[in-house]
């Protein structure tokens, strides 16, 4: 589906130190640099809470997982009520297409995080996943509401 977040950046905040652009993560509080794949996990995160309305302390953001004997880092993972994973979601800069590599990149870390919706977004596109009752991914064409 099409998801134009570049075009309003204004609910981020920006900074500037030792000439190195910085955006506020409203999750974990603090500054970080500023790249086009840090710009989208923080647009991903304002949309989230503002327009689907996802409690913002629901919202885990790059947290470390164990995959066999590498430790590797999700995105973004929004947990219900019960705080069970409910959605998976991987970032890319805008230049990176949501193809099948990214696509098997959200799968993989699922084994993990076992969330009943997988989505994977660079900005200006999302496409989101949910796993089906034969335990096969289906992609849907809307971003699931919030299960409190």
């Amino acid at each position: 589906m099409i998801l134009n977040l570049l075009s309003d950046t204004t609910p981020l905040k920006f900074s500037g130190k030792n000439g190195q652009r910085t955006v506020l993560d409203p999750i974990r509080k603090k500054w970080l640099a500023l790249t086009p794949e840090e710009l989208v996990r923080q647009l991903f995160v304002v949309y989230l809470i503002r327009k689907l309305e996802y409690p913002a302390s629901r919202i885990a953001v790059e947290k470390q997982i164990r995959m066999d004997r590498t430790i590797k880092r999700f995105d973004l993972v929004v947990y219900s009520s019960a705080l069970a994973p409910f959605l998976l979601i991987e970032c890319k800069s805008p230049e990176v297409m949501l193809d099948e590599q990214v696509v098997s990149q959200v799968v993989r870390y699922n084994l993990a995080v076992k969330a009943d919706f997988l989505c994977i977004v660079n900005g200006l596109e999302c496409r989101v996943f949910q796993k089906s009752e034969d335990g096969r991914w289906r992609e849907v064409d809307f971003l699931p509401a919030y299960i409190p």
